[in-house]
């Protein structure tokens, strides 16, 4: 796994972001992660992880990852005969190192996020021409996908699903590779998934809805309206509503996370093609702070919440 350090000091919360965005993660979440594997590979029962070989236990960056991975409560720290602090995973952080792996495995996940990667790093580059597609895999900050590489053969996957659909050109000739008008507008208003995009005015609309409906709901002209199997909009919002509202009462380090996996799955139930693992994986996530938290309230939202969710899409 790749760890970039920083030295400015600076913490991040590491909250669970949508899939397409794991490419993305700062240098300290990539570094509070690589301590997360690094204690899941060498825990030993009863036995601590020999910190020491840590890769970062020597570094300015130190002291701050391990703050940040207690503050997040992914880790414990015991203290030794001179202060020494040795940290253990914590449930949290277990299941954290768990579903991070799961994702890093996920060829679905990893494709998704090598497609908005490779869009936001054209359109971050802004050099008003076509760029040759190999630097991508040498980009500074590079492209990680929970801080691990993306393959050759995901990015040449990538750049040939994009070109097909419409938002990158592509010259086989020289290996360069531009933003279209789609592409720029798939980063300005989806932030570079283009699962989620949809074009606006002059466009034909490919409206989408998961659950029962009744009669035309798309306003303009050249709609086209079609419906899938899933949970209706207004029901979807109230079990939503009354999870917020729970979490008004919890710790707000707790509520942070929590909602983070709200939002997840509010974008894949309104996603024209829905992610079933993701589903699957925060409606699972959902659970298990519901459950760590205690609260009877937000534990009852919850269960409504990921029942309707997983029974909706055919998970359950």
């Amino acid at each position: 796994m790749a760890v970039i350090a920083h030295g400015d000091g600076t913490l991040y919360a590491i909250y669970c972001r949508r899939v397409t965005d794991a490419w993305d993660l700062t240098p300290a979440e990539l570094s509070v992660l690589s301590l997360l594997d690094f204690l899941f590979e060498h825990e030993d029962g009863d036995t601590p992880a020999p910190i020491d070989n840590f890769p970062l236990r020597n570094q300015p960056i130190w002291p701050d990852v391990l703050r940040e991975a207690e503050a997040l409560q992914y880790v414990s720290s015991m203290r030794g005969m001179q202060v020494q602090r040795y940290p253990r995973l914590t449930y949290q952080g277990q299941a954290r190192v768990e579903e991070v792996r799961r994702l890093r495995a996920d060829r679905t996940a990893r494709r998704r996020a090598c497609r908005t990667a490779l869009l936001r790093w054209l359109y971050d580059g802004d050099t008003g021409h076509a760029i040759p597609q190999e630097q991508f895999r040498t980009a500074d900050p590079p492209r990680l996908f929970y801080g691990v590489p993306f393959t050759d053969a995901e990015v040449s996957a990538a750049s040939d699903y994009l070109a097909s659909s419409g938002f990158v050109s592509r010259d086989w000739g020289t290996g360069t590779v531009e933003l279209t008008a789609a592409g720029i507008d798939c980063v300005e208003q989806d932030d570079g998934d283009p699962a989620s995009y949809s074009p606006h005015a002059g466009h034909t609309f490919h409206t989408h809805f998961h659950g029962p409906i009744s009669g035309q709901v798309g306003v303009g002209t050249d709609i086209n309206q079609t419906q899938h199997q899933g949970i209706d909009g207004a029901t979807l919002e109230r079990l939503l509503g009354d999870v917020r509202e729970a979490a008004e009462t919890i710790d707000p380090t707790e509520a942070a996370f929590l909602l983070a996996y709200v939002d997840t799955l509010r974008a894949e139930a309104a996603a024209e093609q829905p992610d079933p693992v993701l589903i699957k994986a925060s409606t699972t996530r959902l659970k298990q702070i519901a459950a760590k938290v205690g609260n009877p309230a937000l534990s009852a939202s919850v269960s409504a919440l990921t029942t309707s969710l997983l029974t909706a899409f055919g998970l359950g």
